[in-house]
């Protein structure tokens, strides 16, 4: 039970979403999202940038990026693909951040939905 709660409220899901957020490093959620800016507001499943694009894009050196990226990879929250000997890799979001942002956003989805029901009535 959390704050007196038999069932999650919006709220109180909402400062958990917002504590899990807090608690990422601040170059992590750089790096993400430099490589998500780059997609369609819903379809993450098909982007991808390169090590030389997201160190650009975040105005880190590309060894720092490349280090960062690396750690979000170690965590399984990114995909590296190698590009061969002295090309830049490319990164894309795995399959455990594709199901955990689905998962931060459908109380959202769920709300949208049920209030368009209630004003359509």
């Amino acid at each position: 039970m959390v704050r007196q709660e038999t069932a999650v409220s919006l709220a109180t899901y909402s400062t958990v979403v917002q504590v899990a957020h807090d608690t990422l490093p601040t170059t992590r959620q750089t790096m993400l999202q430099a490589l998500l800016a780059t997609a369609n507001s819903t379809l993450f499943d098909s982007v991808s940038g390169s090590t030389t694009d997201i160190a650009t894009a975040t105005g880190y050196p590309t060894s720092s990026a490349r280090r960062y990226l690396e750690e979000l990879t170690a965590v399984k929250l990114l995909n590296r693909t190698s590009e061969g000997q002295g090309k830049a890799d490319r990164w894309s979001p795995s399959q455990n951040l594709l199901e955990l942002i689905e998962e931060i956003r459908r109380p959202l989805t769920d709300l949208t939905r049920s209030v368009r029901e209630v004003v359509v009535k």
